[in-house]
């Protein structure tokens, strides 16, 4: 395109009726403009592109918190409804859907579970881990959706 402008403007100041006009400096000015456009458009379209991406990293990471929230919560509720001490529990992941090693299988498991086992299940859910082992077991078993009583 550059070339094609400077063949225009050399052949227009070949023309003797447009002597006073100075269309060389005129077209120069356009094609600059021209190509600033054209970075500033090319720039705000890596932007563009680089923010759609960044936009659809958060959409995608949040549907996944939220679906993995749902999980949970479901879980929870299946759990919430067990009151056979050797029903099988629903497993609840923590907040990225890692398991635990030492989930309780029954409630029966969890009354029976070691000061060490409850306080690595509490450690592993982020819960306050202070108190005596009663205690504990009763937050363990509430953030799990289970009922001791």
């Amino acid at each position: 395109m550059s070339q094609a402008l400077q063949t225009i403007s050399q052949e227009t100041a070949l023309v003797d009726n447009i002597p006073s006009l100075d269309i060389s400096r005129t077209l120069t000015a356009i094609q600059t403009a021209i190509t600033r456009l054209d970075t500033t458009t090319a720039t705000m379209t890596n932007r563009i592109d680089a923010l759609t991406t960044t936009m659809t990293n958060r959409i995608d990471a949040l549907t996944d918190r939220i679906d993995n929230m749902d999980t949970r919560n479901l879980a929870r509720v299946l759990n919430l409804r067990i009151t056979a001490p050797d029903t099988t529990l629903e497993v609840i992941s923590d907040t990225t859907g890692n398991v635990p090693q030492n989930y309780p299988e029954t409630i029966a498991a969890l009354r029976a579970m070691t000061r060490q086992n409850i306080d690595a299940l509490l450690t592993f859910y982020r819960l306050q881990n202070t108190g005596t082992v009663e205690n504990k077991r009763i937050r363990l078993a509430k953030h799990l959706g289970i009922r001791l009583s």
